[in-house]
């Protein structure tokens, strides 16, 4: 009963008692569209392995999104609470969100491919070919690829190296 009054009070739901995990983020698998055991279309109770988020933010219409600065990591969750967006920062860049102490991650992915804040526009085009759209600006280069179900996104600073991974949910 006490949990139910509280999520009534506060603005963060019911995470607040999921326990503070620190593993490391875990691998993203493109075919199955998972990273760890959340895929993409998951309810947020899915992200309780994830451990207790460091903030919740809540957006329009109901959807919110958990960020996780210790895995450089941010999930956004549509109206229904279903997974549909996750962020992965690897260096510092303009979408990281500010007022957190980020750790910057290493994504590995269950193809064997790892990046970290040295890989180049040059190596994501020769792993994944040529994008399905560019977009380039003063600051930053933004490429993205669909794989089957999900639209992936990688930014780069002006220097040529990534700052952030984006995986979005497609929706039939």
């Amino acid at each position: 009963m006490f949990k139910e009054i509280l999520v009534g009070l506060l603005p963060v739901p019911y995470t607040f008692d999921w326990p503070r995990a620190r593993h490391p983020l875990p691998t993203v698998d493109l075919a199955a569209r998972m990273i760890g055991h959340l895929a993409f279309g998951d309810h947020i109770d899915a992200a309780s392995d994830f451990g207790r988020p460091d903030a919740y933010l809540p957006h329009a219409g109901k959807s919110c999104s958990l960020l996780y600065p210790r895995l450089g990591l941010l999930l956004r969750f549509d109206r229904h609470r279903h997974l549909d967006q996750a962020s992965l920062f690897v260096a510092p860049g303009p979408a990281l969100p500010e007022g957190q102490n980020w750790h910057f991650c290493h994504p590995v992915f269950s193809s064997g491919l790892e990046l970290d804040a040295t890989t180049t526009e040059t190596e994501i085009r020769q792993t994944f070919g040529e994008p399905c759209e560019e977009h380039r600006d003063d600051a930053s280069t933004e490429l993205i690829y669909e794989q089957p179900g999900l639209e992936l996104a990688f930014d780069f600073l002006p220097a040529g190296t990534l700052a952030t991974v984006r995986l979005r949910a497609i929706r039939p």
